[in-house]
């Protein structure tokens, strides 16, 4: 076994199901990654047939660089922009577009830049960098006009805008567009045609960035304690400065000004200009109390909605939190592998002498010479740093969940009923079939186990409920396993029948062991007082 090897298999399998997957998932949105990925699968295939001793390292290499790093790069971008930070959030598009330079990915930093320039105030330079964006990026000239629209507080302008454009529907299912015309209507007063917005635009398509909406709608209608629940959890990435902003606007929205002002006061300070200036504006111009019982039954019921989505999105939270069982036993077999790799290296962790010394199995039995103790030894013991470390990768990726599913103890018993059954058949397969001598090391074997027993809790998990992502799962798992099999007949010194007698021992174990209710739901529901 070699790393390009490993790569070969790992790159492939990596490329291949990112392109099903945007393929499924996304189809045209998502065009530029796509064509990416189609691309570095293209090179995968040369490379495996023209140059294969380098096919591995190219291609993992491609895919970090123009798949991983940009993905991740997007995700960082995202969350700066939430927090506000738009000048680092910058510096990340621009990366992004140079690993990725799809259309819209090099527009991305013009628009963030003139954010930035609208967050330190510098209006009339933000404006001359809308205007370069015309020849650039015109179709993000529209939404960056709303943003100087929005920095300058011109509302009613904003909604006009909007209103007028012969594509509007079209242009509001743009979420940033969405927003700013949302905000707008709730800041002019308008607020049934914000919450019919809201119903419309925000609610049905992304549920991940509702938080972002409701808390200028709670804030606009008064709904001081909607706000806090808000900046305590979905929004608690919010800074200080903006999580009092909206605080002090829902106060002065429910009738309480001493307390607003007592928020609103200290922010005409602040670094932020949207910030600075909004609060400014609110505390010369405070916002009237809002009587939400004058609002019309549908609009009551948005806000009702609202209320119940929040206080379900944070109790699955807290639930969540208290279900996060930290996999200790996992962690402790990681660090048993690896004391033991240490004890090898002084001898040398690929001499067969060394790890025969240190419990390596050996059969057929009269090989053994009595020594039964080491069918438990030989499976923290690893031919060389990449056995250990793929063994110890999978290990780390399956076992965390399945210890969260069955808890530690019964984890631990599939991680050594798997190794020392697996290893044990091999044993009768050398004495009663082929003969052979042989030597065997590596914790594989409880690897394959560990995926057995996922196997084995995710189906009864489908049976029960027939979720979708659980059901894709166990067509994810299954794969693994025809992958695994795949690799390990293409792999030299890797015992196939050690890998397959552990996945089906996990499959056994995972059917007997599994708790009616997963160990971590179970925690959660002892720590709320629910049921499970």
């Amino acid at each position: 076994m070699d790393l390009n090897h490993v790569l070969v298999w790992l790159s492939g399998l990596t490329v291949i199901s990112w392109l099903v997957a945007l393929l499924r998932d996304h189809g045209r949105r998502a065009t530029s990654w796509i064509i990416t990925t189609g691309a570095i699968l293209g090179l995968w295939l040369a490379g495996v047939f023209a140059w294969p001793d380098l096919a591995g390292y190219v291609t993992a290499g491609a895919w970090v660089l123009f798949l991983l790093a940009p993905m991740l790069g997007l995700r960082a971008m995202q969350a700066l922009v939430l927090r506000g930070r738009y000048g680092a959030a910058l510096w990340v598009a621009r990366l992004v577009a140079a690993l990725h330079p799809s259309a819209g990915h090099r527009a991305q930093p013009q628009v963030l830049s003139i954010l930035a320039l609208q967050q330190r105030g510098e209006l009339d330079r933000a404006d001359a960098a809308i205007e370069a964006l015309r020849q650039r990026a015109p179709g993000l000239v529209a939404l960056a006009r709303l943003t100087g629209l929005r920095a300058r507080a011109r509302w009613e302008e904003l909604v006009a805008q909007v209103d007028a454009r012969p594509d509007r529907d079209a242009f509001l299912l743009d979420e940033a567009s969405a927003g700013l015309y949302l905000r707008a209507l709730g800041e002019l007063g308008r607020v049934p045609e914000l919450l019919a917005g809201y119903v419309q635009l925000v609610h049905p398509r992304n549920p991940a960035g509702r938080a972002n909406h409701q808390i200028y709608i709670a804030a606009l209608t008064g709904q001081v304690e909607l706000v806090r629940t808000l900046l305590a959890g979905p929004l608690a990435v919010y800074g200080p400065e903006l999580g009092a902003f909206w605080e002090g606007t829902a106060l002065q929205a429910a009738g309480d000004h001493a307390a607003a002002e007592a928020l609103l006061r200290p922010l005409v300070t602040a670094r932020d200009f949207l910030i600075r200036s909004g609060a400014q504006r609110r505390l010369e111009q405070p916002r009237p109390s809002v009587d939400l019982e004058a609002l019309p039954a549908e609009a009551r019921a948005v806000l009702t909605m609202i209320d119940a989505a929040v206080t379900r999105s944070v109790a699955a939270a807290a639930q969540a939190r208290a279900a996060a069982v930290t996999p200790k036993m996992t962690y402790a077999l990681l660090a048993v592998m690896g004391a033991v790799f240490l004890a090898e290296l002084p001898g040398g962790s690929e001499d067969a002498g060394n790890l025969y010394e240190l419990g390596a199995l050996v059969g057929p039995v009269a090989q053994l010479d009595g020594e039964w103790w080491r069918l438990v030894t030989a499976g923290f013991l690893h031919f060389g740093w990449l056995h250990l470390a793929l063994n110890g990768l999978g290990i780390a990726l399956f076992g965390r969940s399945l210890e969260r599913a069955l808890g530690p103890w019964r984890f631990a018993a599939v991680f050594l009923i798997s190794s020392v059954g697996a290893l044990a058949i091999m044993l009768a397969w050398s004495e009663l079939v082929t003969g052979e001598p042989f030597m065997l090391v590596g914790a594989s074997a409880s690897l394959m186990g560990i995926v057995g027993a996922t196997v084995a809790v995710t189906l009864r998990r489908v049976l029960r409920g027939n979720m979708e992502a659980d059901r894709r799962l166990l067509v994810s798992l299954a794969v693994v396993l025809v992958v695994q099999t795949a690799f390990d007949l293409t792999t030299p010194r890797v015992s196939v029948g050690a890998h397959l007698g552990g996945a089906l021992l996990g499959l056994v174990l995972g059917l007997v062991l599994a708790p009616s209710s997963s160990y971590d739901l179970a925690r959660a529901a002892k720590a709320t007082g629910s049921d499970p």
